[in-house]
């Protein structure tokens, strides 16, 4: 039964149980962001790792002109589910069309114009790049 959000609980002994089915775009990509959170959270505990270490592995790597490490792969969500773009020297990628920017990759990703990047894409953990680093 996915795509279905519980609401409260059903009546005692009655074996039944209220869901219901998500309406709008932000209530999808809601429930997409906390499925993917979840996910994120259960596999940084499986590898024994603490949420905000993820940026460890990236330690003295390379970074591109906005200090962002080189290989690094952001997350972001749209209504038409989940898109990852890999950080370049060059660039930005979604597959294999390159981006010069976080903003066009999230303006051409989520079909919003003048949508910021650095807000947009997120680290595993949930992070905005903004937050992570420009230290807002």
């Amino acid at each position: 039964m996915t795509g279905f959000v519980a609401l409260g609980k059903a009546a005692p002994n009655s074996g039944v149980g209220l869901a219901v089915q998500p309406k709008t775009v932000g209530q999808k990509i809601e429930k997409l962001e906390a499925m993917v959170a979840s996910l994120m959270e259960a596999n940084a505990k499986l590898r024994g790792k603490r949420r905000g270490r993820e940026l460890n592995a990236y330690e003295g790597q390379p970074t591109n002109r906005h200090s962002i490490p080189i290989g690094m792969s952001l997350l972001g969500l749209t209504k038409w589910g989940a898109r990852i773009l890999t950080v370049a020297e060059d660039g930005y990628y979604i597959g294999q069309d390159k981006y010069n920017s976080l903003s066009a990759a999230a303006e051409a990703t989520s079909g919003i114009i003048r949508k910021s990047g650095w807000v947009f894409w997120k680290l595993p953990d949930g992070r905005t790049v903004k937050q992570v680093f420009k230290g807002s």
